[in-house]
């Protein structure tokens, strides 16, 4: 949500900065990439952006999407001693998950950022997630319907000489299959 502000703002104002509000591209590299992407299917952005620069990240990769964000929640509730317990008999995890909100919200900011909650390697703690308000659907099936907005959008797709190591010099100098593209573009 907090992009999407971002991106209100800056439609609203873009104009007193010099700028063209029908000129906007965003870009991002890594997780930022898998964000920027995601914004592409997102219905709430619709016109307030034309074109999508990726590098080395994309909404397929598998830290694009949480599926975890409210076990992370609570292991960063846990680490700064807002924990709640879950085996109480009060059948009512809403009021529960609204008082562990509210007291994450009076700790200070470096508390809260020296909470690090063990992720699995190679993906983030928190992430985007499927919450049917920006993010309706599957990043896959978004890009894949025809109804969809991600269709709407200018894209540049581009990885780092780093991640060049993928490729053996024949696959450098003659490109790649379409099979090992869609390999590499999963694992970004």
């Amino acid at each position: 949500m907090d992009i999407v502000a971002a991106l209100h703002y800056l439609a609203e104002n873009i104009e007193y900065f010099g700028g063209d509000a029908n000129k906007v591209t965003l870009a991002g590299h890594g997780q930022a990439a898998s964000n920027v992407h995601l914004l592409m299917m997102s219905p709430m952005v619709k016109g307030l952006f034309n074109r999508i620069i990726l590098m080395s990240g994309s909404a397929l990769s598998p830290s694009a999407v949480s599926q975890s964000n409210i076990h992370y929640a609570k292991q960063v509730a846990s680490l700064v001693n807002c924990s709640f317990d879950e085996s109480s008999n009060n059948n009512n995890n809403n009021n529960k998950y609204n008082q562990m909100v509210e007291c994450l919200r009076k700790k200070p900011i470096d508390q809260l950022l020296n909470a690090q909650p063990i992720a699995p390697n190679y993906l983030s703690n928190f992430a985007p997630d499927l919450d049917g308000i920006i993010l309706t659907s599957d990043p896959i099936n978004l890009m894949t319907n025809e109804n969809s907005v991600y269709g709407n959008y200018d894209l540049l797709f581009g990885v780092t000489k780093i991640e060049s190591q993928l490729l053996n010099a024949k696959e450098e100098f003659y490109g790649i299959s379409s099979l090992k593209r869609e390999q590499i573009l999963r694992t970004l």
